[in-house]
């Protein structure tokens, strides 16, 4: 005799049905992903603004410490279009005339050693300048202080300086600083010099600050 026997699967259950994103929730998704990616995109270019501002910022602190360290130590200089050699002065140059004055600055030889950017340092096709271009909006503007110690800036103060020229003479490590209107005249004002940068999207702007005893300072300004 034959006996069958028959099991029954208690586990055996109905094919479960596959579900995806509803529409709503895909848009919610997509919504979410785009905000993402537009703070992203806007913060890497806010970074990079700002960093392009600040690496032109220590630029000149880095040529405020070059001309001073090429004086004392009695760097040498060759022209490169006429072989002249000299142990000259050294010094930094800027001025707020126009934008394209206000977008660079000028690491220069004081070949006369009068304390100024004149010629035959400014001629065209000087061996005696070095300039770095900043970009706009380049400097905002540049002070002085006045004998009663009122800080004046140009262009916001009239009597404020148009230009700023920075130099060192051995064995002082202290600057020689001439702060000079539009037309060139030498100002009666005293450092310390303020050079401010402002970023062109963004709030706050940041200051370079040359003591009259020769050191150098960077700070940010809310």
């Amino acid at each position: 005799m034959i006996s069958r026997f028959y099991f029954k699967n208690k586990k055996s259950k109905s094919p479960k049905r596959i579900t995806g994103f509803s529409l709503p929730e895909l848009i919610v998704v997509m919504t979410i992903i785009t905000i993402i990616l537009t703070a992203l995109v806007i913060r890497q270019k806010t970074f990079q603004e700002r960093f392009r501002i600040d690496d032109k910022v220590y630029d000149l602190v880095l040529y405020f410490r070059k001309a001073q360290s090429y004086t004392l130590g009695v760097k040498e200089f060759t022209c490169s279009t006429n072989s002249t050699k000299s142990f000259p002065s050294y010094g930094v140059f800027f001025k707020t005339t126009n934008a394209s004055d206000r977008d660079r600055f000028h690491f220069f030889v004081d070949q006369n050693n009068n304390g100024l950017y004149g010629s035959p340092e400014s001629d065209s096709g000087s061996c005696y300048t070095e300039t770095t271009i900043i970009g706009t909006p380049g400097i905002d503007r540049i002070c002085g202080y006045n004998s009663s110690a009122v800080r004046l800036c140009w262009p916001n103060d009239a009597s404020g300086p148009n230009q700023i020229a920075v130099t060192f003479k051995r064995p002082d490590p202290r600057p020689t600083v001439n702060f000079l209107s539009a037309s060139g005249t030498i100002l009666p004002l005293v450092p310390p010099v303020e050079v401010y940068f402002k970023y062109p999207t963004q709030s706050g702007e940041t200051k370079v600050i040359m003591e009259a005893t020769g050191q150098v300072s960077v700070s940010y300004v809310p």
